[in-house]
């Protein structure tokens, strides 16, 4: 009986922790490279889900977009109010350390500036 009892328990709090949604990760703040004192990239994740984006990594075509961003796990989606960005797919590094985005062959990895002290 005892031991029904404990695996009854234990189904019921397993259960519990499988339905309990996941906290949530605290995505926004800046995210550029890491000791540079120009900016060259740089994704500003607003709380209000607004977004700034500047690229001058191609000085004679230099990029700023802005306008809100989604999240969805660690997935960010940019929607582009200019229509002017083709880095609209972002994924978050665990402990929002840095987000990466992909564009054909080319690579980005943007830390976040809290942690690049």
């Amino acid at each position: 009986m005892k031991q029904k009892t404990i695996i009854a328990a234990a189904f019921v709090l397993t259960t519990l922790y499988a339905f309990t949604p996941a906290p949530e990760t605290k995505v926004s703040g800046t995210y550029g490279v890491c000791k540079t004192s120009e900016v060259t990239v740089q994704l500003v994740l607003n709380e209000d889900h607004s977004f700034n984006y500047i690229d001058k990594s191609d000085r004679e075509n230099p990029v700023y977009a802005e306008g809100t961003w989604e999240a969805d796990g660690k997935k960010i989606k940019l929607n582009d109010s200019s229509h002017n960005l083709k880095r609209t797919a972002w994924r978050v590094e665990k402990g929002s350390r840095a987000v990466k985005s992909r564009v054909g062959l080319s690579f980005y990895r943007l830390g976040n500036q809290k942690l690049c002290d």
